[in-house]
């Protein structure tokens, strides 16, 4: 059934079950997230790819409110509750109140492979093992899709592609895909790098090299 919700467009994509770190300094938004607090409702993180609209975002809530400052900013943390498909979009009459979008939630399947998920985590290990010790501890063995999706380097046409799939195996799947390209690019970059090293020292040889 439609709902009619306040939007917040931003240039990223909002996961179901992802927690998101915001500031948010923007009166109109200062407005719709006290309203959201008041009323126990959520919003819609609508995403912005190359600047424009898209048709389809999150609806989210106020998970927390980290920090408040003088003036109205706050830093808070909101979750992604449930994709869904922009149907209108209505410009605020109002000044510094947010604009509105009437909206359509769309099921989606959260049934996840467990055979894709240890070859994930494998591959998702050994790439951070090729980014380097600070990357290693970024991301604990196991985690879901939403726990790490923002760490991939992905681009917002990416992301906005995985969030368009309505069931969490084909997102599995195709995150499998980019890790096995990442992974073999880093593992051409690592070998350049100690060739590069290698380079003006002597090296032990024999009829086997």
């Amino acid at each position: 059934m439609p709902v009619m919700l306040s939007v917040f467009p931003l240039p990223l994509c909002l996961f179901q079950q992802e927690i998101l770190p915001l500031h948010i300094f923007e009166p109109r938004y200062q407005w719709m997230i006290a309203e959201c607090n008041r009323n126990n409702q959520g919003f819609v993180l609508l995403p912005l790819v190359r600047g424009e609209r898209q048709s389809l975002g999150t609806i989210a809530s106020v998970h927390q409110v980290v920090n408040t400052y003088s003036g109205g900013p706050s830093d808070i943390l909101v979750k992604g509750l449930q994709v869904a498909e922009v149907n209108d979009y209505f410009a605020s009459k109002e000044e510094n109140r947010p604009d509105q979008v009437l909206c359509t939630p769309r099921a989606f399947d959260e049934d996840e492979n467990k055979e894709l998920t240890l070859r994930t985590d494998d591959l998702l290990q050994e790439v951070l093992q090729l980014m380097g010790q600070d990357a290693r501890g970024s991301i604990k063995s196991g985690a879901r899709i939403p726990e790490f999706i923002h760490k991939l380097g992905l681009s917002q046409e990416q992301e906005y592609e995985l969030l368009q799939m309505e069931d969490y195996a084909g997102r599995q799947q195709w995150i499998l895909h980019w890790l096995k390209e990442l992974f073999m690019h880093l593992s051409a970059a690592e070998r350049i790098k100690k060739a590069i090293a290698m380079n003006g020292h002597f090296r032990e040889m024999n009829s086997k090299n």
